[in-house]
C-alpha cells in the first residue's frame, strides 16, 4: 500500500477546491498510516464517517463551480462524482460486515491512488481551464 501525500502538481488553481483536496488526501494519509501502525480500526470508521460527509460536500462545490461556468461536460463530470460516492457508501458496507481488513484499507487506498489523484489531474483540471477561459 502506498501512503500517498498531496502534490503541489495536483493544484487547480482554485484555492477553495485545491484546499478541499488537500484536506481528503490528509484524512486518507492518516487511514492508511493508523492501518500501517495497527490502529486501523480506531481510525477508520471516523474517518469515513468524515469522508462521506467531506466528499458529498466537496463536490457539490466542484459542480456549482460547473454549473456557474457553463461547463460543457457537467453531466459526465457528476456521473463521476456520483459513482466515486457510491463506491465510498459500498467500502463502508464492507468496513460495516469485515472491520478494518486488509480488503477495506486496499480499497480505501486504491480510491485515492487509483480514482481521486487520476480525477484531479484530469478531470478537475480540465474544468479549471474551462473556468479561467470564461
Amino acid at each position: 500500500m502506498q501512503v500517498t501525500k498531496w502534490d503541489e502538481d495536483l493544484n487547480t488553481g482554485y484555492r477553495k477546491i485545491d484546499v478541499q483536496h488537500q484536506e481528503i488526501f490528509k484524512q486518507f494519509d492518516i487511514v492508511m498510516n493508523s492501518l500501517k501502525n495497527g490502529k486501523g480500526k480506531e481510525v477508520i470508521e471516523k474517518t469515513l464517517n468524515f469522508m462521506e460527509n467531506y466528499i458529498v460536500e466537496h463536490f457539490h462545490e466542484e459542480e456549482k463551480l460547473q454549473l456557474a461556468s457553463g461547463y460543457p461536460m457537467y453531466s459526465r463530470h457528476k456521473s463521476f462524482h456520483d459513482n466515486f460516492i457510491k463506491e465510498l457508501q459500498s467500502l463502508r458496507k464492507k468496513y460495516k460486515e469485515d472491520g478494518a481488513s486488509s480488503p477495506v484499507a486496499i480499497k480505501l487506498n486504491s480510491m485515492l491512488m487509483g480514482w481521486f489523484r487520476n480525477h484531479i489531474n484530469k478531470m478537475d483540471k480540465e474544468v479549471a481551464r474551462h473556468v479561467k477561459i470564461k
